[in-house]
């Protein structure tokens, strides 16, 4: 992305956090600081901003939902499974890391699709960061 084309993002979120700060009943996730960096290009503060947007390209999300698709609609596998630590070397040989893993569970749960499944995940069978994946105040 060429300078001009992140300090126009770095604006435009800027001014976004403004508003968002001056709203009592809003929300924001950044400090002041944060939003007089990108108010005035500050190139680390724009950079930062940017890499936290992540990058989940479609088929990651079609590689988890390939993989709870078969436990969700088998009824028996639904009832075997355990947590995770199930699926977690499948999904790293589809490519998908825990952390993009975790991302793309909470999007689906938000979304209603494989809560049966995903709700499995509170268990001993998964890894404490992978066992509740509901949104947080700061995600909505």
């Amino acid at each position: 992305m060429d300078k001009d084309t992140k300090r126009l993002f770095g604006r435009l979120f800027g001014e976004v956090f403004r508003i968002q700060k001056a709203m009592p009943d809003v929300a924001c996730a950044v400090s002041d600081a944060q939003i007089y960096g990108l108010l005035n290009g500050f190139e680390d503060a724009i950079n930062e901003l940017l890499e936290r947007t992540g990058d989940i390209s479609a088929e990651k999300v079609k590689a988890v939902m390939d993989m709870l698709e078969p436990i969700w609609a088998d009824e028996e596998k639904l009832k075997n499974f355990t947590g995770f630590y199930g699926i977690e070397r499948a999904l790293q040989q589809q490519g998908v890391d825990r952390s993009d893993a975790i991302a793309i569970l909470r999007y689906l749960k938000a979304n209603h699709q494989f809560t049966d499944v995903i709700e499995k995940m509170d268990s001993s069978d998964s890894p404490t960061e992978c066992r509740r994946f509901e949104l947080t105040e700061w995600d909505r």
